[in-house]
Parts: structure tokens; sequence; C-alpha cells
């Protein structure tokens, strides 16, 4: 009798350690056929694919960026106002050359993110308020800095939204990330700092400078998508980036990465941008009103977090 319990227990866990490592593909396999049928096929024509892997560019180098926040175990909440004020700030100058736009959007970005970086490494406050109150003192500036309209940039910066390019720099700068996600010693520590940030600290591990990199990295990706933002949109504005860093955490949370430390893997970024970017281009095709699209983001980012969360007991690789 107890054998046929222990064999019962045991067929448990295998279902649940099967369903904690494979519910991304569920989640998007569901997206597929509900979407795929609401939308009468539209998803999947050629266009739509294109629009999808092309949307998908910006929470690609967002999501691959936040990796390494991610694997310690925590967030930037500043993301989204990052890039607002680094694209105003390439609009600003867009009219004077292109490289100084690029520039100037780098710059602020990665200055935000090293301020970030420093308090996170040196102070002991908890990261989501000190990132939501960065976010907050940024997001302040932003109207009266544009005197709260948007700031145009020339009409030469739209051959920059090219599909070709996008998809060429996402790929480099994913392959980087990957190395040093991988194959170095600040991945392996980072993820040894998300699963235990005391034992990290015993081991002699420098936990101060792998804080603040990881917050330098998402400041670089705040960057580029700022830039690619102004060349797509023609402008910027203190809208610009809106609900950006809500949606990196969605898409995380859709391919897999809602806990720190070794669990996060470099694939659950890439896999979560493109699920976000399934919903959302379904979620559009099936004519959704946006409000409802965030409340439908929101529940089954809740729901995902939930299921983790039950399931979290058992250790899987």
């Amino acid at each position: 009798m107890s054998e046929k319990i222990e064999l019962k227990k045991k067929e448990e866990l295998n279902w649940q350690r099967l369903i904690l490592k494979g519910y991304p593909f569920l989640i998007l396999a569901f997206i597929l056929i509900l979407f795929g049928i609401l939308s009468k096929g539209a998803l999947f024509a050629p266009r739509n694919i294109k629009n999808v892997l092309e949307a998908s560019f910006p929470y690609l180098i967002g999501c691959i960026a936040s990796l390494f926040i991610f694997a310690q175990g925590e967030q930037d909440f500043a993301l989204s106002s990052n890039i607002a004020l680094s694209a105003i700030a390439a609009a600003a100058i867009s009219s004077f050359s292109t490289p100084l736009a690029i520039l100037a959007a780098l710059a602020v970005s990665i200055m935000v993110g090293c301020a970030s970086g420093a308090m996170y490494a040196k102070f002991p406050i908890p990261v989501f308020f000190l990132t939501m109150c960065i976010g907050n003192v940024i997001a302040g500036f932003l109207g009266p800095l544009t005197n709260y309209q948007s700031v145009r940039t020339p009409v030469s910066f739209l051959d920059f939204d090219n599909a070709a390019l996008k998809i060429a720099l996402a790929v480099l700068f994913g392959i980087a990330a990957w190395i040093l996600y991988q194959k170095t010693t600040y991945g392996k520590y980072s993820k040894a700092l998300g699963a235990s940030s005391t034992v990290s600290e015993q081991s002699g591990i420098n936990l101060g400078k792998y804080k603040f990199a990881a917050f330098v990295i998402t400041g670089i990706a705040a960057g580029i998508i700022a830039f690619f933002s102004i060349c797509k949109s023609g402008g910027a504005s203190k809208a610009t980036g809106t609900m950006f860093h809500f949606n990196v955490m969605v898409a995380m949370a859709l391919g897999g990465a809602t806990t720190g430390g070794p669990k996060v893997k470099f694939h659950c970024a890439v896999l979560g941008a493109l699920i976000f970017n399934l919903l959302t281009q379904g979620m559009n095709l099936a004519m959704i009103d946006v409000g409802v699209q965030n409340l439908m983001k929101g529940v089954l980012f809740l729901a995902v977090m939930v299921l983790t969360d039950r399931l979290s007991k058992f250790d899987v690789d």
C-alpha cells in the first residue's frame, strides 16, 4: 500500500515539474489556437507574422537585457521612464546629427542605469522602491522638460525603422548577451546572487559590481529602444515607453522567468518576448479594447505567478 502511495506521489511530482518547465509552450499553443480562431486565421497571415517579429524587437532587447537583473531576483521599475527620457534627449538634438542622437540616447540611458545600479549596490534599499522612486522622479520632469508636447525628429529618421536592421541588431545583441550570461563568471555570479545573496557574499563574491553592472546593461538596452522608438514614431513625448517595464515583467513571466537564480534561463527572454507580442497582435486582430488588453495581460501575469509560486517548492533544473 505504501509503495502505491509513494508511486502516486512521484507521478504527481513529475507532472508538476513538467508543467512548471513546459507552461510557456502551453501558453504559446493556447494563444495560437484561441486568436487563430478569433481572427479567422488572420494571425497566421505573412503580414501579421512579420508585424509580430518586428514588434518583438524592443521586447527582445528589453527582456534579454533584463535577464541579469531577473537572475539576481530583482526588477528595474525605472525602465519605462529611462526610455522616455533617453528618447526625448535623442529627439531634441536629432536635427543636428543622427550619430549625436544615438549618442544622446545611450549617454542618458546609461547614466540613469549607472545611478540606479550605484544606489542598488551601495544602499540596503529594496530595489522595487528604489527604481520606482527613480522612475517617478524622472517621469515628473518629463512634462515640463518637453513643455507637454511631442519633440519631433526629421523625416530621415524613418529610414532607420527598418526590419532587417532591427533583426540584425537583435541577433547581435542576443549573441553578446548569451555569451555574457552563459559563458562568463558575471552570468554565473548573477545567478548565484539570485539564488542566495548571503551565501554569495560569504563566498567572497563582490556583490556590488555585479549589481551595478546589471543596471548598466538595462541602461544600454533602454538607449537602443529609445532611439528606435523615435525612428518609428517620428518623435518622443512624456508618454514614450509607457508600461514598458510592466510589459517586460509579463513577457519574462510568460517565458518562464518568475524566480531568480539558475532557473532564469536565456531562452525565457526570447520566448517570452515572442509570446507577449503574439498575444498583443492576436488581441489587436480580435479588436479587443486596449484597456481590456491590459486587464487580460495583468490577469494572465497574476495566474502565471500564482502557478509558479504553488509549484516553486519543486526543484526544476
